[in-house]
């Protein structure tokens, strides 16, 4: 139980979380908003697998099962507006070789990332289908 009392990561506070795409930012401070955008949904995606790894086991439950739920929501959150600002970098002709390099290793990293989370997406619809939930108001 003590992984659903865990504070939210920073993620939930920064400006860029619901998909903006900063316009008057100089492309080094893009990179480091990317970097920590990138960071942010990293450490969502982590959380989601620990969840997820109870599913099935003593402590799942609903409450399991909506965390799940709102871990899933907040990567999509995050992705989208990773995904957009890393295109908006990437998209400006004037970007210096550096920092474009940096968000291009960053758009890999965060394909990587997103694929693992999709493997671990259906790994959990698997567990929560297969691991009847006891309680009320189950559903994954």
């Amino acid at each position: 139980m003590r992984a659903l009392e865990r504070e939210q990561p920073a993620a939930g506070s920064l400006a860029w979380q619901m998909s903006h795409v900063p316009d008057s930012h100089s492309s080094g401070e893009a990179g480091e908003e990317c970097a920590a955008a990138h960071t942010s949904l990293s450490k969502v995606i982590v959380w989601h697998r620990q969840l997820a790894l109870q599913l099935g086991g003593t402590s799942d439950s609903p409450r399991l099962r909506e965390e799940l739920q709102e871990r899933r929501k907040e990567a999509h959150e995050l992705s989208k507006g990773l995904r957009n600002m890393l295109l908006a970098g990437l998209r400006q002709p004037l970007a210096r070789p550096e920092v474009r390099q940096e968000l291009e290793r960053l758009w890999v990293l965060s394909l990587s990332a997103l694929e693992l989370f999709h493997q671990d997406l259906r790994r959990a619809q698997h567990l929560c289908h297969s691991s009847p939930c006891r309680g009320r108001g189950c559903s994954c």
